[in-house]
């Protein structure tokens, strides 16, 4: 390799039920699902995922380039590593790993260069990637130990809700606990620790209606600590909505179409905000043909409202008394979370950048994220909306 390769590894461990140090533990996760009162699903899982990502080339150009007449490519296939920490074996598998993606990127650059000289309309001229200072951050490593029987309970009590209405063809609840734990490394000297507990738990329930619709109804929640779930009594009393709900929702009168103005409440608007805006304020989708770009050429221009501001805050971990699902330290490329002021009073003054910059943009603000087997991308982190 030579010295127009840069190499970063992410060693992704999903842990649950971890009784010691990692080094020594299996990495697991547990999951449990209950219908209408009976258990249906426990599983324990292990898995090490390891991600290699290499760029040959320069930072003006590499392997990484958007290639416009065949679409984006976010895809890098991980491996599993071994769970016993066997060194020899660890080590040989991330050295075939490495080589292999070395071989496949070399591949890439050759048709992303192919694709320029054939290209007939010019590409923008903002860089591939951004230089990004080095990061030494070594989190504590969490441990759990998890009351298996107290998961069962919850599920079990709070499904059991749902045989109130026989009419009821589905009544479920799914709790699960994970302990994601990233080491990630790189020739530019980042060297970063980091665990992201998660616990969600979910009722579903659906009917149908006299004519046969069908009519759904689904209530999530996650939180880092299981003492910021929904108490049970909680969840038995929604489980318990839930159910008067559908009766509800069966007698109810089928809507007509309509068009006109709207007004959105609750989750109705985190949806519009975060499908709607959100993905355009994402900065590496104006480097893509294939992706959309309303805002591409909107840098300083009036958007939306002007009592309107919205801003991302990846290091905001809680909002009242919720956790927010949105926060982290370090951004999956290694580069420290940051907050970004996106829109100030209606008018566009910013994009969620990756290490993949464009024009006026050229440096990370730490958005750069993905899950394993894929590549890194500029992604939303906590979406906030402020209203004057």
């Amino acid at each position: 390799m030579n010295a127009n390769v840069r190499i970063s590894f992410a060693l992704r461990c999903i842990i649950s039920l971890l009784l010691a140090s990692p080094v020594a533990t299996p990495a697991k996760s547990i999951s449990v699902s209950a219908s209408f009162g009976a258990l249906t699903h426990y599983t324990e899982s292990s898995q090490r995922f390891l991600d290699v990502d290499i760029r040959v080339g320069s930072a003006s150009f590499d392997n990484s380039h958007r290639l416009q007449t065949t679409g984006d490519n976010f895809y890098r296939p991980a491996t599993l590593l071994p769970l016993n920490n066997d060194t020899t074996a660890m080590k040989a598998m991330i050295w075939y790993h490495t080589d292999k993606m070395y071989k496949e990127a070399v591949e890439e650059l050759m048709r992303c260069k192919t694709e320029k000289e054939t290209r007939v309309v010019a590409d923008g001229s903002a860089p591939d990637f951004s230089s990004s200072r080095a990061e030494v951050f070594l989190d504590s490593i969490l441990a759990f130990r998890p009351d298996t029987s107290a998961y069962i309970q919850k599920t079990t009590k709070t499904s059991s809700r749902f045989l109130a209405d026989q009419r009821i063809l589905s009544g479920q609840a799914d709790f699960s606990y994970t302990l994601t734990t990233v080491w990630f490394v790189n020739n530019e000297g980042s060297r970063i620790r980091a665990g992201a507990p998660r616990y969600t738990i979910s009722l579903t329930a659906y009917t149908r209606a006299d004519d046969g619709m069908y009519m759904p109804l689904y209530e999530f929640f996650t939180a880092k600590t299981l003492g910021h779930l929904p108490t049970d009594s909680a969840l038995v009393v929604l489980a318990d909505t839930m159910v008067s709900r559908l009766s509800a929702l069966r007698g109810a009168p089928v809507i007509e179409p309509y068009s006109g103005p709207a007004i959105l409440s609750g989750k109705g608007t985190a949806v519009f905000f975060h499908e709607i805006l959100g993905y355009r304020l994402e900065a590496q989708r104006m480097k893509s043909d294939h992706d959309g770009q309303t805002f591409k050429k909107k840098v300083g221009e009036k958007v939306l409202p002007e009592n309107l501001s919205i801003r991302a805050d990846p290091t905001l971990e809680t909002f009242g008394r919720y956790d927010l699902n949105g926060s982290y330290r370090y951004d999956d490329e290694g580069v420290k979370a940051l907050p970004v002021k996106l829109i100030d009073r209606g008018v566009l003054v910013g994009f969620l950048t990756s290490r993949a910059p464009i024009q006026g943009f050229p440096s990370s603000n730490g958005h750069g994220r993905k899950a394993p087997g894929m590549i890194p991308t500029s992604r939303q982190s906590n979406l906030i909306v402020e209203s004057t």
